[in-house]
């Protein structure tokens, strides 16, 4: 409730800044909880994977939690039966401090199911829930991993991609409504992707960060490699969001994203045998006029022991870029980790 009241407040100077393009006279306007503001409205994806650097560190998991011997050797596989005769909760998954429930329901069509599963996330995330909906064939009556997802509309096309419901929730930080936010699988190592070389390293310009992605680099020795795209409208009451821009507008704000991610076998961190690697490439519009608000690039890597299941701190890094009422770089957030930003004006 702290931050959310801190957003609501220390906003309404930023957004006049932003429409000016310049520092208010006599003003230190890079002050801990302006920044902290920003971050709130404009960091989400960051905040996000930090978050978890406060938890015990453990790899995430898949999104089948029994593996068979075929994963982590020092995860414990949690059975699910198929059909599951009532909610499956699943401690500490898919990472450590959530909580996910299964639901799994047969459907007119024989050996094919639908899965639900909802996770939960401690009540400090800024995220609160993750939905997912899919549909998988299985031969027996157990949910494994030799069970494969099914096209949604056509059960008979086996797919990896495919979900009937792919979103997050996430608290409110804008003195407003919550959020969510929808994703869609667009491809994968099983598809046209192919495997994507490491995307920790690269440029912070988003503009440069965008079109390395059109032909990204390769790595023949990926194990997965995946692209994500997401859309989610951050809304706020009228009057609040016309008091921070300083203007009558829509309350309504349109956030679009990708995200990428490679899984590497990479042993230059002692103890480790895999290296996790993601870039996030967000914008932020206003719905109204379609107005530039904000552009960010996010990276990502961690280590992990695929025996153990071990996993090594994240590094996480991310320039956001904030624009004036006149579509202009009039600022930028430098985070690095759970440290504040840094504020610099153009």
């Amino acid at each position: 409730m702290n931050r959310i009241i801190k957003v609501t407040v220390y906003l309404v100077l930023f957004f006049a800044l932003l429409l000016s393009g310049c520092q208010i006279a006599g003003t230190d306007n890079t002050t801990d909880s302006n920044i902290e503001a920003l971050e709130g409205v404009f960091a989400k994806t960051h905040l996000s994977e930090v978050e978890s650097e406060e938890a015990a560190k453990a790899a995430p998991k898949a999104a089948v939690p029994y593996y068979g011997g075929d994963g982590y050797a020092g995860i414990e596989d949690v059975t699910i039966a198929i059909p599951t005769a009532s909610p499956v909760t699943v401690a500490n998954y898919p990472e450590y401090g959530q909580t996910s429930v299964y639901s799994i329901a047969a459907t007119a069509t024989a050996d094919v199911y639908k899965v639900s599963v909802t996770t939960s996330y401690s009540s400090w995330s800024v995220r609160e829930t993750q939905e997912e909906l899919y549909y998988i064939y299985s031969a027996d009556s157990i949910y494994d991993t030799a069970d494969t997802i099914r096209q949604y509309d056509n059960f008979a096309q086996e797919d990896s991609r495919s979900r009937e419901k792919m979103q997050t929730v996430f608290r409110s930080s804008f003195g407003g409504s919550e959020s969510t936010r929808y994703e869609t699988i667009e491809d994968d190592t099983n598809h046209a992707l192919g495997k994507l070389a490491a995307l920790d390293s690269g440029s912070m310009n988003y503009d440069s960060a965008l079109k390395s992605m059109e032909s990204p680099a390769t790595d023949a020795a990926a194990a997965w490699s995946s692209e994500v795209s997401y859309t989610e409208a951050q809304a706020g009451s009228d009057s609040v969001v016309s008091a921070l821009l300083g203007f009558s507008m829509s309350a309504t704000y349109r956030i679009t994203g990708k995200r990428y991610y490679t899984e590497l076998p990479d042993s230059a961190l002692s103890g480790y045998d895999r290296s996790n690697t993601t870039l996030w490439l967000e914008e932020t519009r206003r719905s109204s006029d379609d107005a530039l608000v904000s552009r960010s690039v996010t990276r990502e890597k961690y280590y992990i022991n695929t025996t153990s299941g071990a996993r090594s701190s994240k590094t996480v890094r991310s320039r956001i870029l904030l624009y004036d009422s006149k579509g202009k770089q009039s600022m930028y957030l430098d985070k690095d980790g759970s440290s504040l930003a840094s504020l610099s004006y153009y």
